[in-house]
């Protein structure tokens, strides 16, 4: 994720940068609501976002190659 794009993500979605962190990290799984909000910001299925681990989402791909 370029720099900046975390904190934008934060505003729309209405969380801190430091939450939408810990979820491209793996550390957090959103709720289904925010998932949602998540979903209309990216363009990335909600259910990416529920189960990172069952379907394709490429800031947490991307996000996880970093650690």
């Amino acid at each position: 994720m370029e720099r900046g794009t975390k904190a934008r993500l934060a505003r729309v979605v209405q969380m801190t940068p430091s939450h939408i962190g810990d979820i491209l990290n793996g550390k957090h799984r959103p709720s289904p609501a925010t998932a949602a909000k998540l979903e209309a910001a990216t363009g990335i299925d909600r259910l990416a976002w529920l189960y990172p681990d069952d379907f394709r989402n490429e800031l947490i791909e991307e996000a996880r190659a970093r650690k």
